[in-house]
C-alpha cells in the first residue's frame, strides 16, 4: 500500500498516481468536516476529469477501475471545517 494523503487539511491535492493496475483501491481514513476528497483522472496532455461516482464525503474504500497507466489525484474540497484526511493507494494484487 502506499501513502498519498498524510493528515491533509482542505484545498490539498495528492502527489499524481500512475496505475499499475486496472483495478486499485483507495482507502480513505480520518476526519472530513464539511469537506469532500474527489478523485481526479488526468489525461495525457493533463486535463483533470472527476471520475463518475468519485465523489467522497466520509472514510472508506473505494474500487477504481480504469486503465493501467491512468494517471489520478485525489483533491480536497475547501469546505468550513479542519479536515486531518489519509488516503492510501492499493493494486488489487496487493491484497
Amino acid at each position: 500500500m502506499i501513502q498519498i494523503l498524510t493528515n491533509a487539511l482542505k484545498n490539498t491535492s495528492s502527489a499524481i498516481i500512475t496505475m499499475d493496475t486496472d483495478n486499485a483501491i483507495l482507502y480513505i481514513e480520518g476526519t472530513f468536516s464539511a469537506e469532500t476528497v474527489t478523485i481526479n483522472r488526468l489525461s495525457p496532455d493533463d486535463v483533470v476529469t472527476p471520475l463518475t461516482g468519485g465523489v467522497i464525503t466520509v472514510a472508506g474504500e473505494k474500487l477504481v477501475q480504469l486503465f493501467r497507466g491512468a494517471r489520478i489525484q485525489l483533491s480536497i474540497s475547501n469546505g468550513a471545517g479542519t479536515p486531518s484526511i489519509n488516503a492510501f493507494y492499493a493494486s488489487r494484487v496487493d491484497r
